[in-house]
């Protein structure tokens, strides 16, 4: 069995990574707190439609029905029932998804928007925050982009690039900036 398997370059890595990550204690509040909301908006399905005539040891309390129904829900949103093994590229359709069922027609679309797996924002919100850390040593950081998106990929318009090549201009930003600050601390390279 011949199996071929290459290591990942950098570029590769960083596009996988985030999106890949679990979701903050923040962002799973975040979740719990609009789907309850979300749930009282539904009329509390697994809590108020239980049968009168039930024995209290089979009842769901408030919080066993909440829990089910979210669980359900994030799994319909998702395919993912739990938070605690969901992923950041999850999160926008979670909120999105409760945000619907709870009327919120606005919040859903903004939602529906933030797909964190969407590599083209990520790599060019990295971008820019790699040509604000470079400032201190170059005094254009977005036209030093350019310049090497041009020389590279025969174009200055650095939004119409893949993921994977702007990327590589975050690298060779870091890389560029770095040189020049060990070059500005004199330390021999």
């Amino acid at each position: 069995m011949n199996r071929c398997w290459r290591n990942p370059t950098a570029p590769e890595r960083a596009q996988s990574g985030a999106a890949g990550a679990p979701l903050s204690a923040e962002q799973k509040r975040r979740a719990c707190m609009l789907a309850r909301e979300a749930w009282e908006r539904q009329g509390r399905p697994g809590y108020s439609d239980q049968a009168g005539d039930l024995p209290a040891e089979i009842r769901l309390t408030e919080t066993e029905a909440f829990t089910t129904w979210r669980q359900d829900e994030q799994g319909r949103g998702t395919g993912c029932r739990h938070l605690t093994c969901m992923e950041q590229r999850f999160f926008p359709h979670v909120m999105a998804h409760f945000a619907g069922l709870d009327g919120r027609e606005r919040d859903a679309e903004y939602w529906r928007g933030r797909t964190v797996g969407d590599p083209q924002r990520q790599a060019l919100a990295k971008l820019r925050s790699e040509e604000a850390a470079a400032r201190d040593v170059i005094e254009d950081p977005h036209e030093y982009v350019c310049a090497i998106a041009r020389c590279k990929y025969k174009t200055m318009d650095i939004e119409s690039l893949s993921p994977r090549a702007i990327w590589t201009l975050v690298f060779d930003l870091r890389r560029g900036a770095q040189h020049r600050r060990k070059h500005v601390e004199g330390v021999p390279f």
